[in-house]
């Protein structure tokens, strides 16, 4: 896991002059043991690599970075989980290797490869490999984007890095730190399902290279070629393979997340996992440490809010495995708004909720222990099928016994337990369901004119196209953005075991009519995992997820937000300030409006020239 940067000048009278030192330092954070640069020296183009490396794979210095092999370069952010796979396979082709890192592995598998070498990757990437002799820069990101990768371009220069920081390091021209307001505007008003629906940043000119994408850069030319190598889930129907309860191979889904796990624990230095107490993150940490038999700590976010509490579980995990969570209490904070300042400043960017908030204070007390690799449980919902419209969105595509029998289940088992009115009429629901408006913010008519909201057309069967919305545009992306930088603020690594992509191809054929069943979301993931995990956790139907109660961490002084409103050249022009007046005093406004306001008024405060 490192820091990466770098920029590609193809006019060699185009000079950016700044401080070499002072963007490795900004990047310690990401890579604190060694940083490292790399400049060609070439005559027509100027070109620089910059590496600051955390060590997780061999920790010698021989696997320091910019890493150089006959005439390549790489830089590489990430892990590469099957590299001792893919090194058996090199040997037998005649390569040698000088240390025991993934990044060697991986620049000669490029070697041998070429442009296919991410069809034999298995991990998470963002990496950069300059070919001397052929004069071109080869820029990749991994399938499911769980590693950033930012870029500039204009007719003179490619600039890159793994945080948009960087880039404003290497070049401070103002047009490259203008703001892109439709993106803080998607972002106030329809949340932050909305922030990766395109590869914009909240900056207008700077990019994020999308998942499952390579750049090719000729400098020679000025050309840059871009190729998407992860296709395969762009399928119209996906009922086309019937499978029933007896096709579903549930131990071969146990054995798909062992197989995950056992990778993505490699590591030189010390584990842990973030347990909420949902079944998620038990279920990782019950098949590491019972089926694996690895020793890791633990760490657990408590709210003393009711909603977003799930200390019972935690407690029933620690009796049962006889450990201890390592637990964070929140409570009021004095600093508050603060402490969200650094944190915006720190992302470049909003946070995108206050979850995210919660979590930097979970990854700053990992990082007290001296770990520096996490496990969490992104991506499950969005992959087995988790969250409460999903039951609804089955329904939509079922008929006859099959729908009477859904119906009935959820009426009996999961209506009770939803909170989004949106949700708890199923005629209702269909008839909203084309708008979108049950994913939107609840408070959207305090806003002058609203922006529309649209799903990617992966398929045409309502509940699998909403996964893959989840999984590619809206929920993963964003939390894996906020997870990305919330570690490395504090020099941690973090990893996703269930988007791992044999568990992702085989679901992704299952029939979505077994991903929920008898009332169960997940259904398969839980009967996986049947007598290894306590049932009072896998087969509990309420879903509470990783959030948190603003009025927890803070005293709302109504005045102060609508001072925020008011003061804000931005604000004021999409909301309706009499309207928002309204909601406050009625103690009716939602956490994310909330949150969303105070956010984006920080954000512009800071970043707004």
């Amino acid at each position: 896991m490192c820091g990466i940067a770098g920029f590609i000048s193809f006019d060699r009278n185009e000079k950016l002059n700044f401080s070499r030192d002072a963007l490795l330092n900004l990047m310690k954070t990401r890579g604190p043991d060694t940083q490292k640069i790399y400049k060609s020296d070439k005559k027509k183009n100027e070109l620089e690599f910059f590496s600051s490396r955390l060590s997780i794979i061999d920790l010698n210095d021989r696997s320091n970075q910019p890493f150089k092999f006959e005439n390549f370069i790489i830089i590489f952010n990430g892990e590469i989980y099957n590299f001792l796979e893919i090194k058996i396979k090199l040997l037998r082709f005649g390569y040698n290797f000088k240390t025991e890192s993934d990044t060697e592995v991986l620049l000669k598998a490029y070697i041998h490869w070429g442009d296919n070498v991410n069809e034999h990757l298995d991990g998470m990437w963002a990496f950069a490999i300059y070919d001397l002799k052929k004069n071109f820069v080869f820029l990749s990101r991994d399938h499911f984007g769980q590693k950033p990768l930012f870029y500039y371009r204009d007719n003179k220069s490619f600039i890159f890095g793994s945080e948009i920081k960087y880039i404003f390091k290497i070049n401070d021209k103002k047009k490259i730190r203008e703001i892109n307001y439709d993106k803080l505007k998607n972002y106030i008003q329809i949340g932050y399902r909305s922030i990766n629906k395109d590869n914009n940043s909240f900056f207008k000119n700077i990019k994020s290279l999308e998942p499952g994408t390579y750049l090719k850069i000729f400098l020679k030319e000025k050309k840059i070629e871009k190729n998407f190598f992860f296709k395969e889930l762009y399928k119209k129907n996906y009922n086309q393979k019937k499978f029933n309860n007896n096709d579903v191979d549930y131990k071969y889904v146990l054995d798909l997340l062992v197989e995950s796990l056992e990778k993505k624990t490699r590591s030189d230095v010390p584990i842990s996992f973030s347990l909420s107490g949902g079944i998620d993150s038990t279920i990782l940490f019950y098949i590491t440490t019972k089926i694996i038999q690895k020793k890791s700590q633990c760490f657990s976010i408590i709210d003393k809010d009711k909603k977003y509490n799930e200390n019972k579980n935690i407690k029933i995990i620690e009796k049962d495995l006889n450990i201890l969570s390592n637990k964070v209490f929140l409570k009021k904070e004095k600093n508050f708004l603060k402490n969200l300042e650094e944190l915006i400043i720190y992302h470049d960017s909003p946070i995108s909720t206050i979850s995210y908030y919660v979590q930097s204070k979970l990854t700053e007390e990992i990082s007290k222990k001296k770990i520096r690799v996490n496990i969490s449980g992104t991506g499950a919902d969005e992959i087995f099928g988790g969250y409460y419209d999903h039951f609804l969105l089955q329904m939509m595509s079922q008929k006859g016994k099959r729908f009477k029998d859904s119906f009935k289940l959820w009426s009996k088992f999961i209506n009770p337990l939803v909170r989004n009115h949106y949700l708890k009429n199923f005629s209702n629901f269909k008839k909203l369901f084309h708008n979108k408006k049950y994913l939107t913010n609840s408070d959207s008519f305090i806003f002058k004119k609203k922006n529309n909201y649209e799903d990617k057309i992966y398929t045409d069967n309502y509940l699998k196209n909403r996964m893959l919305n989840e999984l590619f545009e809206e929920v993963v992306p964003v939390i894996l953005k906020e997870d990305d930088l919330n570690s490395m603020k504090y020099s941690i690594e973090n990893r996703s075991p269930y988007l791992d992509l044999k568990l992702f191809r085989y679901l992704n054929e299952v029939d979505v009519n077994l991903l929920i069943q008898n009332g169960y979301s997940k259904y398969i993931l839980r009967k996986s995992l049947n007598g290894i995990v306590p049932d009072k956790i896998l087969w509990n139907r309420e879903k509470i997820g990783f959030n948190a109660n603003i009025f927890t961490l803070l005293n709302i002084n109504p005045r102060l937000i609508i001072n925020l409103v008011e003061k804000n050249v931005f604000l004021s022009s999409i909301i309706d300030k009499s309207k928002l007046k309204s909601l406050i005093q009625k103690k009716m406004i939602s956490n994310k409006t909330l949150f969303a306001i105070i956010n984006t008024s920080i954000f512009l405060e800071n970043f707004e020239s």
